[in-house]
């Protein structure tokens, strides 16, 4: 049986923690537009805009998993189902985002346990993008 892969190597982080209180209600980290990542990106995917690619976000996700994490969920327990962007402002590259990632809601069903989280990436005060994302999670132990 293959093993897990481990969040970093599945996503790895682009930034860094910015707060390190495990108690936290937002896991907030640094999010680079690093020029040389944007371009290759933009390269990979035929983007011609000046702008950061609207999918580039998705690198930026890792709040999430540090949110699986803490909250003791292996990846190999949930199933991705809903991914929702809402761009609220073009930026060019070369800035360093600050991004907040939360966990808005979660609910057991039985087996399951559904877990909302948000994300808010920002440029000082100004919002760039925000993404919504859900999850199902199956409980360790539950009876089934």
């Amino acid at each position: 049986m293959a093993t897990a892969p481990k969040i970093e190597s599945t996503f790895p982080r682009v930034g860094r923690i910015l707060q390190q209180d495990a108690a936290a209600p937002v896991i907030q980290y640094e999010a680079p537009l690093v020029p040389e990542h944007v371009a290759k990106f933009s390269k990979v995917i035929g983007y011609s805009g000046q702008s950061v690619p609207p999918t580039f976000y998705t690198f930026f996700r890792w709040g999430e998993f540090e949110w699986l994490r803490r909250m003791g969920i292996p990846l190999e327990n949930i199933v991705h189902t809903e991914q929702v962007y809402t761009y609220h402002s073009e930026i060019d590259p070369g800035v360093v985002l600050i991004a907040e990632t939360e966990v808005s809601r979660v609910r057991e069903r039985r087996t399951l346990k559904m877990i909302t989280m948000a994300t808010r990436l920002k440029f000082g005060d100004r919002l760039i993008v925000t993404s919504e994302t859900s999850f199902l999670a199956t409980i360790k132990g539950a009876e089934k």
